[in-house]
């Protein structure tokens, strides 16, 4: 299989919603207009091309003018012309077209018998038209063939089969199973066609590979989505590569975590990172130090607990601020502050920092999107890794590579791939003697 063949490949397998769901549109669309269309009766009769005039006398008795003649009767069964004079015998509000759009002519291959079909929107007319337009149809075709100075023509109709009790017509001529069966195979190539041109003009991340290649950085991840509490083989994966990684001392290994704008999931990507590395040393404590939007301690529910503010400040004891969490301790954020970012350039921040890193093995501080504040710039130069979330299908490719630009190389900085998530959020309980370690 080529290049190009794989990639549609890649694109459908990630994308399958699109088929899916053209499926199911154009089929539901199919059932509504089945419903709400009015019905359509049709009668049905065969006539016969009987050729008693002179070319009956030929050596195969006419058949062979009558074989050629089927194709003209066919096309002459929904002349306009011809339905105008029904039109006239029973009075009907109609125009001839539209007379004519109901009529159904069909030769049989190599036979010289025409099956006629008329339609209308009720049994009763269906049938009263067939008889008249049958009559109407071999007046018009014996007239043609009638030559001067010729008693009878040369062919003439006859009606073989008469009207039968007309049935309800299917959709559009066909059975309604075919018809909801090929409104859901369009409905999947219309569906793949959106998902393709969809990835066409599709700047997001799809594939680590090519954050690897944008940042040129460690990738770690992506992990699974998984319920609260829960911590899946990727994470661990992840926390151990990144315990490779982060090159500082044994029970000091600070990790800053971070997104290039709202929405890539990095609160929910410190969650499962600190679980992770909880359950690999036993010490690992979650900060949140988005100041700003307070994200992370509000989804904990934490929002009116003290936090690093309160600690920052004097407010506070660290014992006090400390919580437990599914994923292990965590400090939120305190109270809201008018300047932000001069608490988290700080030397008291640093200092609380290295208390921290003192009492755990891993601290993650989960800091705002890289390209709308300084912060994980700041904090990450005193830090011993950089962990940029990126969320493929979210993040796009353009915001993976401003952000590498201006997160700091050294200490190690990786780039942790998730996907936003669709379980809750852990949550957080109060201790009466703390959360540390």
């Amino acid at each position: 299989m080529n290049p190009a063949m794989l990639e549609y490949a890649r694109v459908l397998r990630e994308r399958w919603r699109w088929p899916a769901w053209g499926a199911v549109l154009a089929v539901g669309l199919a059932i509504v207009v089945l419903l709400v269309a009015p019905p359509v009766y049709r009668s049905t009769a065969t006539v016969f091309i009987r050729t008693p005039g002179d070319v009956s006398r030929a050596v195969d008795g006419g058949d062979t003018y009558a074989r050629h003649r089927a194709g003209t009767y066919v096309e002459f069964a929904r002349s306009p012309e011809l339905a105008a004079r029904v039109i006239a015998d029973l009075g009907l509000d109609l125009a001839p077209e539209e007379l004519a759009g109901r009529i159904t002519a069909e030769n049989t291959a190599g036979t010289v018998l025409i099956e006629v079909g008329v339609g209308a929107p009720t049994a009763a007319e269906a049938q009263q038209t067939a008889t008249v337009y049958l009559s109407e149809y071999a007046a018009t075709v014996k007239a043609l063939e009638t030559v001067a100075g010729s008693v009878v023509p040369r062919a003439e109709l006859v009606v073989v089969d008469p009207p039968g009790r007309p049935t309800r017509a299917d959709a559009w001529g066909a059975p309604i199973p075919v018809v909801l069966l090929g409104a859901g195979l369009v409905g999947v190539v219309l569906g793949a066609l959106g998902a393709v041109l969809r990835s066409v003009f599709d700047r997001t991340v799809r594939d680590p590979r090519d954050v690897a290649r944008m940042c040129g950085r460690p990738v770690l991840g992506p992990v699974t989505r998984a319920p609260t509490g829960i911590v899946t083989d990727d994470a661990r994966v992840a926390a151990r590569d990144l315990q490779n990684v982060a090159d500082g001392p044994d029970h000091h290994r600070i990790v800053v975590v971070t997104e290039p704008e709202t929405g890539a999931g990095a609160t929910y990507a410190a969650v499962a990172l600190t679980a992770a590395l909880q359950e690999l040393s036993g010490a690992a404590v979650l900060v949140d130090l988005d100041l700003r939007s307070r994200t992370l301690t509000e989804r904990l529910g934490r929002s009116d607990a003290p936090g690093i503010t309160d600690v920052l400040e004097g407010r506070s004891e660290l014992e006090e601020a400390l919580t437990k969490s599914d994923a292990g301790p965590f400090l939120g954020s305190g109270h809201s502050i008018p300047a932000p970012t001069e608490a988290v350039g700080s030397p008291a921040l640093r200092e609380l920092t290295a208390e921290l890193g003192a009492r755990y093995c891993w601290v993650v501080l989960v800091c705002a999107p890289v390209l709308s504040t300084v912060d994980a710039t700041v904090v990450g130069a005193q830090a011993d890794a950089t962990a940029l979330v990126v969320s493929l299908g979210v993040t796009t490719e353009e915001q993976v590579r401003r952000a590498c630009e201006v997160l700091p190389r050294h200490p190690a900085s990786v780039v942790f791939l998730d996907r936003v998530p669709d379980h809750p959020m852990p949550t957080v309980s109060r201790t009466e003697e703390g959360a540390g370690a």
